[in-house]
Formats: structure tokens, C-alpha cells, sequence
């Protein structure tokens, strides 16, 4: 009876072990699957200043329309419009709610080059 126990805490301990190793890399997968509901909003709306682009040659005036800001798809995300002028705008997708533990790629955003920011860490 002494050894089962013995044996049951064991097992325990090694579960234990195992489990502290893969939860945060399991966390770490799911903040990088979560930002593609940014990337896939950004795009998104990138395409439609470009074709509204087209018209109007004028970004801006393509940016009053889109209603922003407004939640990405999943809500991950709120997505903003922080500058627009006639041939420039910049885009951006902000961490909300469970996604802002994502430190490292909080603030996604793209510009009418499609330079994309940050450029570092894994974000896009």
C-alpha cells in the first residue's frame, strides 16, 4: 500500500513537470494564432482604401467611409485608423481584451506601402 502511494506521487510529480513545461509554450501558440485575426482584419481593410483609392485618389477620403474604429472579426483586436492624408495612411490593430498578454506584438499595423510593424519579434 506504502509503495502505491509512493508510486502515485511519482506519477503525479512527473504529470506536474510536464505540465509546466507545455502550458506556456501552449499559451505562447495561441497569442500567435489569435494575431491572425489582425493580419487578416489589416488586410482587409487595406484592400478596400486601395480600391476606394482608385476613385478618389485620396486615402482620405476613403478613411471617413470605413467606420473605424471597430473590433476585428474575432475581437481580438480593435482596428484604427492613426493617420490618413491623401497619399499616406497608417493602420494599426490593437490587443484587447485576453490578447493584450501578447507583450511582445500588442500594436500590429501596416501603411499604403504595405511596410508592416512591428518588423521584429515573429508578429506577422
Amino acid at each position: 500500500m506504502k509503495e502505491n502511494i509512493i508510486e502515485l506521487m511519482l506519477v503525479l510529480a512527473i504529470i506536474g513537470f510536464l505540465i509546466s513545461i507545455a502550458y506556456p509554450s501552449y499559451e505562447n501558440h495561441i497569442q500567435r494564432t489569435r494575431r491572425s485575426d489582425a493580419m487578416t482584419a489589416l488586410l482587409d481593410v487595406q484592400a478596400q482604401l486601395e480600391r476606394c483609392y482608385i476613385s478618389t485618389y485620396s486615402y482620405e477620403t476613403c478613411a471617413n467611409n470605413l467606420g473605424l474604429p471597430h473590433p476585428s472579426a474575432h475581437g481580438f483586436y480593435e482596428l484604427r485608423l492613426d493617420q490618413s492624408e491623401d497619399l499616406r495612411y497608417t493602420l494599426s490593430a490593437h490587443a484587447q481584451g485576453v490578447q493584450r498578454q501578447d507583450v511582445l506584438c500588442q500594436v500590429l499595423s501596416v501603411d499604403q506601402w504595405g511596410q508592416r510593424m512591428p518588423s521584429g519579434h515573429g508578429c506577422w
